[in-house]
């Protein structure tokens, strides 16, 4: 087919692409009532529904090549093949550093223990870190 959107109509009279179109909708659905809930700022999120989708289109075009066959359009092959996509985005997001860097401060002092019974706990639990010069 050379005319314009061609590859699209056929796609979409052969049904190829409902179960992409299922798993975009939900998974975009999914991620941006999540993003809402844990406090995720969409800013962060769309970028990575971007990187998702896409990583799973890649996916699919190297598996049809691969196969010499246009890939299959079924849920769960569709599912499959983000959740692929999704573990391996978590992997390299694993290995960007992201946020502050906690610090943790020196001690400068003995806490103010509730009573000495406590202190005296603490030493005995480990006498090295309770050791103030008191």
């Amino acid at each position: 087919m050379n005319e314009k959107g061609g590859f699209l109509r056929e796609a979409i009279r052969n049904r190829r692409i409902l179960g992409v179109a299922i798993v975009a909708v939900v998974v975009t659905v999914l991620a941006v009532v999540g993003s809402r809930l844990i406090g995720l700022s969409l800013l962060y999120t769309i970028p990575l529904l971007l990187a998702l989708g896409g990583g799973t289109v890649l996916l699919r075009r190297w598996r049809a090549r691969r196969r010499d066959s246009p890939p299959s359009a079924s849920v769960v092959t569709v599912v499959a093949e983000t959740v692929a996509v999704a573990g391996v985005l978590f992997v390299l997001i694993q290995l960007v550093p992201f946020g502050r860097m906690p610090s943790n401060p020196p001690v400068t002092g003995e806490p103010a223990w509730d009573n000495p019974q406590t202190r005296a706990l603490a030493v005995r639990a480990d006498p090295a870190r309770c050791d103030h010069g008191a």
